[in-house]
């Protein structure tokens, strides 16, 4: 925005001064002395707030969901949806905020939009970087509709999946590519993914046989780690290279070598593994990442490195747990009340299992409890009934006191195991455990 040097309050547009609107609003704080009220102005221009001034300069915020009030209607209206049609007539309202939207029903059908109220923005400018707003010319010209954003039904391979990953990774031979849409509607590379989608796509393309219903569990509880060989390679070549200058190394290669790449709890190659990465980022312009993605000789200076990760990795370990031989599940583990359990999966630094379980660094005892990841991993049959199976991590219950506060993490979660949901009404009574009536008056 455009600033009056004669006076702070006011805006140019299309060459005249506007007046900017002062709000005032007072808000809560938390000190050292209690709460305290305190008031603060917020300034907007029809762009939006002002976040930030720079002389006569400052900077608005436009937002496409600043005056829109139905995000609690629409996911209503999808859950009531009994077909195709009615769901999409409730994701075109356009309330969710930018996301993945996945859809399947009883029909067959299946549906993929990149959701969100994308502005329609006028050509000859930098969408990416600030723009003028002192003319009109720089307007929003609506929003666009739903058949604009990137979308697809019933993909010709039967399947697809999406990990927080590009809609051109979706499914084999995709037809959502960045050719197809605006620059900005589209907002990522087609081939962009991560470990998560590799590993799925991965097991779709062996699968020579429709995917049963322990298959369907098996993927969403699947912790093989994708993209681990190479790193493999790459470290068993640089100690053949160089392997009288690293003898003591011995072990710890066989370790890594023989490891399956699969984050399990009795895996002793997955905690050597990731020691070994945490140290190995720490190279700076030594880390090879490019070189062994694109599977090209190493220079001497990178193999060293490498070894010399490896060498810290194997030090931290044994100083840390007195020995480099320790299953995963001693070090990742999921914990609530008195239950502290070995927990499968991994989703630190860059390493991400299908089963999405993540946790900080470790602690001072060399342990990382989860934290996060799956809220409740839910597998679904679309038939006629539905079945449906799930697991959250810990419990139903967030009383300390119930049997159901970390029962689930106990009998299940730390197990890889699902239990059934009861869609069917007879079924729910069937495990009643308890009830309560509540009248109206």
């Amino acid at each position: 925005e455009e600033i009056n040097p004669d006076n702070p309050l006011q805006y140019r547009y299309d060459g005249e001064w506007r007046d900017i609107r002062v709000e005032t609003v007072e808000i809560e704080v938390k000190t050292a002395d209690g709460i305290k009220k305190i008031q603060r102005e917020i300034h907007r221009t029809h762009h939006g707030p002002i976040v930030e001034r720079e002389g006569n300069k400052a900077y608005a915020f436009k937002i496409s969901y600043a005056d829109e009030i139905h995000l609690a209607e629409q996911i209503l209206e999808m859950n009531k949806s009994k077909n195709l049609g009615e769901f999409l007539k409730a994701v075109g309202m356009l309330q969710f905020m930018p996301q993945n939207i996945m859809y399947g029903d009883v029909y067959g059908n299946m549906y993929y939009v990149a959701t969100g109220r994308v502005p329609i923005r006028p050509d000859g400018y930098d969408w990416g970087l600030p723009v003028p707003g002192n003319t009109s010319a720089t307007e929003w010209l609506g929003i666009h509709p739903q058949e604009d954003l990137v979308q697809i039904l019933n993909p010709p391979a039967g399947y697809m999946q999406n990990c927080n990953i590009s809609p051109g990774t979706m499914t084999p031979n995709s037809p959502m590519t960045p050719d197809r849409y605006p620059n900005y509607i589209y907002n990522t590379s087609v081939d962009s993914s991560n470990t998560r989608g590799r590993r799925f796509m991965e097991i779709m393309t062996n699968k020579e046989d429709k995917v049963t219903k322990e298959d369907a569990m098996g993927i969403a509880n699947d912790i093989q780690i994708h993209g681990i060989g190479i790193w493999q390679k790459a470290l068993s070549e640089a100690y053949k290279s160089r392997h009288e200058e690293f003898k003591e190394l011995a072990e710890a290669m066989e370790i890594i070598e023989n490891w399956d790449h699969r984050a399990d709890v009795d895996s002793i190659g997955t905690s050597l593994f990731m020691a070994w990465w945490h140290f190995a980022r720490r190279m700076g312009d030594n880390f090879p990442a490019r070189l062994v993605r694109e599977n090209k000789p190493l220079p001497p200076e990178a193999q060293k490195a490498m070894l010399m990760a490896l060498e810290q990795a194997k030090s931290y370990m044994e100083d840390t747990y007195n020995s480099i031989r320790v299953p995963w599940g001693d070090i990742h583990r999921i914990k609530r009340g008195d239950k502290d359990l070995p927990l499968a999966g991994v989703g630190w630094q860059g390493w991400v299992t299908l089963r999405a379980v993540s946790g900080g660094d470790p602690n001072e005892d060399g342990i990382m409890y989860s934290g996060g990841g799956q809220l409740c991993t839910t597998v679904i049959f679309l038939g006629n009934p539905v079945r449906s199976y799930s697991v959250s991590p810990y419990g139903q219950s967030d009383d300390p006191n119930s049997p159901h506060y970390s029962d689930q993490a106990e009998k299940l979660f730390s197990k890889r195991l699902f239990k059934p949901t009861w869609y069917q009404k007879d079924e729910l009574m069937e495990n009643l455990k308890s009830e309560k009536i509540l009248t109206l008056e």
